[in-house]
């Protein structure tokens, strides 16, 4: 699919092929995963383990420690870096089911820090109100780094500088991450810009969907 009706200062990029087949380099690789649509994930990290040998890779719930960990499912972090594999047989599901993304950080990055503000940032102000937010959401992805400045990409997610999801193709934001800043994360404020920004994109979407 061309890649021509996206817009530059959206900073959105469309891979040819699977991220896979590119390669992650030297970052640590996570996949944020929607676990009410991937029920059997623990079950299919377990058998990947027994079959190579190895032990489990780090995962946590992103509902853990917050208002929402009464919910029985929800979204999942899991540290694939080291389990090249998993990420090829996860990322093939990817493209059929919205599941989940990938998060590309530095090496140095401590995963509780990562932890830290994936939870923090489920909940975002709007209209001055907490609202529950699916930042996660492969459909959500595109309008949402579409709609925020490389800036304001940088101070949502700090400790992140990739960001790799599939929505009827592999798309990509990246941006240099701001993982060695010490200062506290504030909450996030959705703007009526953002939200004006968003709904053009998702405008374009439809556009583009529709002449597909």
């Amino acid at each position: 699919m061309s890649n021509s009706w996206l817009e530059p200062d959206w900073g959105i990029q469309v891979l040819e092929q699977s991220p896979i087949n590119i390669g992650f380099g030297e970052a640590k690789v996570y996949l944020l995963i929607e676990s009410a649509l991937m029920p059997n994930w623990k079950q299919s990290i377990y058998q990947h383990v027994n079959q190579h040998g190895e032990e489990a890779p780090f995962f946590a719930s992103l509902f853990t420690d917050t208002a929402y960990q009464h919910i029985e499912q929800g979204p999942v972090l899991v540290d694939v870096t080291h389990y090249p594999s998993l990420q090829v047989s996860w990322l093939e599901q990817f493209e059929t089911l919205p599941i989940g993304c990938v998060l590309l950080t530095d090496n140095t990055v401590e995963v509780a820090t990562l932890l830290d503000t994936l939870r923090h940032r489920l909940t975002v102000l709007k209209n001055d109100t907490s609202t529950f937010f699916r930042y996660y959401e492969p459909r959500m992805l595109l309008p949402l780094m579409g709609a925020l400045s490389t800036e304001e990409k940088q101070v949502f997610l700090p400790q992140v500088h990739s960001i790799y999801w599939y929505h009827q193709q592999w798309l990509q934001a990246k941006w240099s991450s701001l993982q060695s800043s010490k200062a506290p994360l504030s909450s996030w404020n959705v703007t009526s810009q953002h939200i004006e920004n968003m709904t053009t994109i998702m405008t374009a979407i439809q556009s583009q969907s529709e002449s597909a």
